[in-house]
C-alpha cells in the first residue's frame, strides 16, 4: 500500500458493498472503487443514501428497543410505599407536564392536575410524536393533518381543568373508604371532567377530614417524616394490591371490549344501565382493563390504616380538601348564581354542573305556527304553553380520553382518533294522574355536543330561574295544577268547554288517535263535558301514562390502565428513563346511578309507592301524596274528558274548561203549558229522590219496596216529547238538565248506526255511560227507531232496529 494511503473496510464504513473499497492517494484525487469519479452516479448515490437510512433507522429501533426494556425494568418496586410518602401539595401541569417528571421532586406531589388550553390535542399529539423514533415519526408528519385548533382573535387562551390525578395512597384510601371500593390506593387514580366522583362524594369526604382534624389540627407544625428515597427496582412489584387479602382486584370487573352504548327507544321504567346511554365512539384501541393483582401483606394494609390516622394523613387530606374546596366546587357552583337577570354562557362539558337533581327545569318554547281544523273561524290552537319537568338524574360522557401510543399497531393521532362526544342525557318527569293516583311520567332529554360556549337559554332545557318571568311562570302553573286537582276531584264532574282540543301531549309528543295515526288538527268544542280519566284510557289505551317501577341501580364504576404511561426521566433532555407509573383512569363514573337511588329513594312520584316499599328493607309507611307548590306546577294542562255533543274522548285543555253556570228558573222562559211544566217537574222530581232513598237503602243493606212488579221494568224514567220543530222538546230537556245540575246527553240516530247489531251495540255503551255519569239522556228523532213494525217481508232490518229500542 503506498505510504500516506488510508483505507476504510467496508464493514467500518457507511457505503455499500457494492461500491467496493474508498482510497486515497497522496496528490491523486480518490477513487471509488472504479478508479473514475465519472462512475458516482445517480443510481449509485441513491442506493448509498438509502443504505445509510436503514442503518440509521436499524439504530433507532435498538435504542427505542433498549429504553422500552429499560422501562420495563424501571417500573418502581416500592410505588405503593412512595405514594405514602407524597408531599402534601398540588402541581398544574400542562401536557407534556402531566405525562413526564423530569426530577425526583415533580415525582412527590400528593395531586396532579391537568390544566388545558384549547388545543389540548395538539398537544397531546406533540407528546405522542416525542415517544417514536425519527424515522417512525416521519409517516406521521407527512400525512395531512388536521388542522390545530386557533384561538379567536382578541380572546386569551382558556385554561381548564381537565383531570385530577390523586397520587396519595391516603387520599385515595379515603376515598376508597367513602365510595365503598377496594384497593383504590394501590395505584395513582386519574378523575376526568367533570370530577363527578369527587364532587359526589365530596361531603363524606368533609365528614372524614372533620373527623381528622379534631385531632391532629390543633398542631401546625408537620410531624410527618421526610420522603424516603426510591430503593432499587424490582420487576412487577407495583402490580401488588390492597384488596384485604383478595388476590382478584376489586375495583371493577370490566369488559375489554368497547362499550356499545345506544340511547333507549323508549322511556326507561329504570335507571337504564349505562350501555344504554349516549356515549361516545371510541377509538380502535382499547385500553387496558384493571388487572387482577398479588394482594399486600397485612403489614401494608396496617401501614397504610395507621397513615390514614396520622399527622400526615390529616395533612395530605387538608391538602385534598383545599384543593377540592377552591378549584372543584367552584366549578361545579360555577351557575349557581347565574338567572335571567345574569345570564351565562356554558361549555358542553360543563353541563353537568348546571343541571341539578331534583331541580325544575324549563323546556324552551320555539315560536311554531299554529295550525287549526280546515274551515273554521275561530282562533288558532297553542300548542305551546310552557312546560316545566323535574330532574331525576343527568348522565353526561366523559371527555374522550384515550391517547394511543404509536409504538402499537393501527395506532393513530390523537386529532385522527375516530370518536364523537356523546349526548348529555336529562331525564326528567312530570306529574299525571292516571285515573286513580299522582305519578311521574319520564321524559328524556338529549343535549348535542357543540362547540365553544353556548347562551344556557339555548338549551333545549334549562333551569326555571333562566327564564324571562319566571316566578309569574311558577305561578300560573302552580294555579293551573290547583285547577287540574279540583277538577279530578269533584264529586260533579260535568264541566262546560269552549275552545280548541289539544293535539300534543304534556311532554310535547303528538297524540295518536285509534289508528295510531297523530292527530293533526285540533277541534273546537263547544259543549259540556264529562272529566273520567278512566273512561278515556279505557276507549284510548295508548294515552295512559306509564308511571315507572322503582329499580334500584348497583354503583359500578368503569376503572381502565391508561398504556400512555406516566415516565420519569433522568432530565429534561429525555436520555434515560428512570421510572415508568401505570396509571389509572376512572372511565365510566356511574354517578348518575347514584343519583338515581337517593332521589328514588324520597320522591313520591318517579316510582310507585308499592314498589319503592317492596324495595325499602325497612317497609316504612307508604308516603301521602301532597302535592307542594312545585308539584303543581309539574301537572299537565291536559285533561280527558268525554265531549257529550260530539260523542268522543278528547283532550282537553284545562283553560277551556269552567263550571257549568247555573241558570236561575229555567222554566220561566219555557213556551208550554203551565201544566204540563208541573206534570213534568212532578215526575222527574219524584224519580231522583226514589234514587236517592234507594242509594240509602243500599248502603244500609235495606230493600226499599216500589211498584216494579215486572222485574226490570219499573226503574227508570222515560218522557216521550212530541210536537212540530220549535214548539220546545229540546229546550224542555236542557231545562230539566239545568234545574236537577245533571249533565244532558244528546245523541241522534245517525250516533247509533244502521244496522242492527251496531245500533244495539253503541246504545248500550251509551246507555252505560249517561248511567255511569248521571246523565240526562236525549233521544233526538226517536220517531226513526220507535216507529211500529211494519209486516212486509222487505223491512226486516226496520223492524230489527225498532226491535232494537224496544
Amino acid at each position: 500500500m503506498p505510504a500516506g494511503s488510508h483505507t476504510y473496510e467496508e464493514e467500518d464504513s457507511l457505503q455499500p458493498p457494492a461500491l467496493g473499497r474508498i482510497q486515497s492517494e497522496t496528490g491523486t484525487a480518490p477513487t471509488h472503487g472504479y478508479g473514475d469519479t465519472r462512475h458516482l452516479d445517480g443510481t449509485v448515490m441513491f442506493s448509498w443514501i438509502k443504505d445509510i437510512e436503514s442503518r440509521i433507522v436499524t439504530i433507532e429501533e435498538n435504542k427505542k428497543r433498549e429504553e422500552n426494556e429499560a422501562l420495563e425494568r424501571a417500573k418502581p418496586d416500592n410505588l405503593e410505599e412512595l405514594m405514602l410518602q407524597m408531599e402534601s401539595e398540588v402541581r398544574d401541569c400542562n401536557w407534556e407536564q402531566f405525562k413526564n417528571r423530569y426530577s425526583e421532586p415533580e415525582a412527590r406531589y400528593a395531586i396532579e392536575t391537568l390544566v388545558a388550553s384549547d388545543d389540548l390535542a395538539g398537544e397531546m399529539e406533540a407528546e405522542q410524536l416525542n415517544r417514536i423514533s425519527p424515522a417512525k415519526r416521519r409517516p406521521y408528519t407527512l400525512t395531512p393533518r388536521k388542522p390545530v385548533r386557533q384561538t379567536q382573535t382578541g380572546k386569551t387562551k382558556d385554561q381548564r381543568l381537565e383531570r385530577v390525578r390523586i397520587n396519595s395512597a391516603i387520599v385515595l384510601a379515603y376515598l376508597a373508604k367513602v365510595t365503598g371500593q377496594f384497593s383504590w390506593s394501590k395505584k395513582p387514580h386519574t378523575f376526568l371532567k367533570p370530577f363527578k366522583v369527587l364532587i359526589h362524594y365530596h361531603d363524606k369526604m368533609e365528614h372524614e377530614f372533620q373527623e381528622l382534624e379534631k385531632k391532629f389540627g390543633g398542631s401546625q407544625e408537620s410531624t410527618a417524616e421526610p420522603p424516603k428515597e426510591p430503593e432499587e427496582e424490582n420487576e412487577n412489584s407495583n402490580q401488588a394490591s390492597v384488596d384485604k387479602g383478595k388476590a382478584v382486584d376489586d375495583e371493577v370487573a370490566i369488559s375489554s371490549e368497547p362499550h356499545d352504548n345506544r340511547p333507549p327507544t323508549t322511556a326507561p321504567i329504570e335507571v337504564p344501565p349505562s350501555d344504554e346511554l349516549p356515549q361516545s365512539q371510541e377509538a380502535t384501541i382499547t385500553p387496558q382493563e384493571v388487572s387482577e393483582e398479588k394482594p399486600l401483606t397485612t403489614d401494608y394494609e396496617e401501614i397504610l390504616r395507621d397513615a390514614m390516622d396520622s399527622k400526615k394523613g390529616y395533612e395530605d387530606m387538608r391538602c385534598y380538601m383545599d384543593f377540592a374546596r377552591s378549584r372543584l366546587l367552584t366549578l361545579y357552583h360555577a351557575f349557581d348564581k347565574a338567572d335571567y337577570d345574569h345570564p351565562a354562557k356554558i361549555r358542553f362539558d360543563d353541563i353537568w354542573s348546571l343541571f341539578r337533581v331534583g331541580e325544575l327545569v324549563y323546556q324552551r318554547t320555539d315560536a311554531g305556527t299554529d295550525v287549526a281544523q280546515p274551515g273554521s273561524d275561530g282562533p288558532r290552537a297553542p300548542q305551546n304553553a310552557p312546560r316545566l319537568f323535574r330532574i331525576y338524574f343527568t348522565w353526561q360522557d366523559i371527555p374522550y380520553w384515550i391517547v394511543e401510543d404509536l409504538e402499537t399497531n393501527d395506532a393513530k393521532l390523537r386529532r385522527d382518533a375516530d370518536f364523537e362526544p356523546g349526548d348529555t342525557r336529562v331525564a326528567c318527569y312530570y306529574i299525571d294522574y292516571d285515573g286513580k293516583s299522582y305519578g311521574g311520567v319520564p321524559h328524556l332529554f338529549d343535549i348535542e355536543p357543540y362547540e365553544g360556549e353556548k347562551d344556557i337559554t339555548k338549551l333545549p332545557i334549562y333551569p326555571i330561574r333562566f327564564a324571562k318571568d319566571s316566578e309569574k311562570i311558577l305561578k300560573d302553573l302552580k294555579e293551573r295544577g290547583q285547577r287540574f286537582t279540583e277538577f279530578i276531584s269533584k264529586k260533579d264532574r260535568a264541566l262546560a268547554h269552549n275552545g280548541w282540543t289539544l293535539t300534543i301531549d304534556p311532554a310535547g309528543d303528538d297524540i295518536e288517535d285509534g289508528s295510531g295515526n297523530s292527530i293533526r288538527f285540533p277541534q273546537h268544542i263547544d259543549s259540556d263535558v264529562v272529566i273520567d280519566f278512566q273512561e278515556a284510557y279505557q276507549a284510548n289505551p295508548w294515552w295512559k301514562p306509564n308511571f315507572p317501577k322503582f329499580v334500584p341501580g348497583q354503583y359500578r364504576p368503569v376503572n381502565l390502565i391508561d398504556s400512555f404511561a406516566v415516565i420519569q426521566w433522568s432530565g429534561k433532555d429525555r436520555y434515560e428513563p428512570i421510572t415508568k407509573i401505570e396509571e389509572v383512569v376512572v372511565s365510566v363514573d356511574d354517578v348518575y346511578r347514584l343519583e338515581w337511588n337517593a332521589f328514588a329513594a324520597t320522591d313520591e312520584f318517579i316510582v310507585e309507592q308499592d314498589d319503592r316499599r317492596d324495595h325499602d328493607d325497612t317497609k316504612q309507611e307508604v308516603v301521602k301524596q301532597d302535592l307542594s307548590d312545585e308539584d303543581l306546577a309539574l301537572l299537565p294542562s291536559r285533561l280527558f274528558v268525554y265531549a257529550l255533543r260530539e260523542r268522543k274522548f278528547v283532550n282537553a285543555d284545562i283553560k277551556c274548561l269552567k263550571p257549568i253556570k247555573p241558570l236561575e228558573r229555567p222554566f220561566d222562559n219555557l213556551k208550554i203549558e203551565e201544566k204540563h211544566k208541573e206534570m213534568i217537574q212532578s215526575i222527574v222530581f219524584e224519580h231522583f229522590e226514589k234514587k236517592k232513598l234507594q242509594k240509602k237503602a243500599a248502603d244500609t243493606n235495606r230493600e226499599l219496596s216500589d211498584q216494579d212488579f215486572i222485574r226490570g221494568k219499573g226503574k227508570g224514567l222515560v218522557i216521550l216529547l212530541h210536537g212540530a220543530p220549535g214548539v220546545g222538546k229540546t229546550a224542555t230537556a236542557e231545562a230539566l238538565s239545568y234545574v236537577y245540575n245533571k249533565p244532558l246527553f244528546p245523541i241522534t240516530c245517525g250516533d247509533l248506526g244502521i244496522e242492527p247489531e251496531d245500533v244495539e251495540e253503541n246504545l248500550s255503551e251509551i246507555f252505560r255511560l249517561a248511567n255511569l255519569w248521571d246523565c240526562m239522556l236525549l233521544l233526538d228523532e226517536a220517531e226513526i227507531f220507535l216507529s211500529h213494525r211494519e209486516k212486509k217481508d222487505d223491512n226486516l232490518q226496520r223492524n230489527a232496529l225498532v226491535s232494537s229500542m224496544s
